[in-house]
């Protein structure tokens, strides 16, 4: 599949990548508002994240094709391992939930697909941006993800403290416990991509 591709930069493949990223939380996004249309949402998101996948190997095998990059080659490993692993956790939290055969929602999980929809739609906005981008334009994109992380984590032991508290059914609570937490960890890496990228533009200020 990789060999029928035209050679693309680094710059076009991340933000290919991201933008599979915002489908998959769009596609989270519609799940969590429609569970009776689950099993298609799963699929979608199943389907792009192995798009993503395919998007990681051209990035290594590009990299192992060049000799002088803009980027330094850690950071080019960095970038797109913290950007499939937004990806990923999507999927993952996804699978959960047709793996426990959830029927519902529970109210922190909305609000988490609110957090990963914010951050995946900045996180396409400033990799748009990446040829471009000073220092005093992503610094702004680093502090509004990283609050939203902070928000993340929050939200994260609220929904915990409540299932506890709150749910009778000791199965959900288990179950649920484990979704929210693959959801917050899908925070996490999107924090990590802005940082990375905040490191790139650094660089390249120098």
């Amino acid at each position: 599949m990789l060999s029928r591709k035209k050679k693309r930069t680094f710059d076009q493949i991340f933000q290919e990548h991201i933008h599979l990223s915002l489908q998959c939380a769009k596609e989270l996004n519609a799940l969590f508002s429609d569970f009776s249309n689950a099993e298609h949402h799963i699929g979608k998101i199943i389907t792009l994240e192995k798009e993503a996948d395919y998007l990681v190997a051209e990035t290594f095998q590009l990299l192992d094709n060049t000799f002088i990059s803009r980027y330094d080659k850690p950071d080019i490993e960095r970038f797109i391992s913290h950007l499939d692993d937004v990806t990923d956790y999507i999927k993952k939290a996804t699978v959960s939930l047709r793996i426990y055969r959830i029927q519902a929602p529970i109210k922190e999980g909305l609000e988490f697909v609110v957090i990963i929809n914010d951050m995946v739609k900045s996180l396409d906005e400033a990799i748009g941006k990446i040829s471009s981008l000073k220092m005093n334009t992503v610094e702004p994109y680093v502090i509004h993800l990283k609050e939203l992380e902070e928000k993340a984590d929050e939200l994260q032991n609220q929904a915990i403290q409540n299932l506890f508290e709150d749910e009778p059914d000791p199965k959900l609570v288990i179950k649920w416990k484990d979704i929210i937490e693959k959801m917050e960890t899908v925070t996490d890496h999107a924090e990590d991509v802005i940082n990375v990228l905040s490191s790139i533009v650094r660089k390249e200020s120098l």
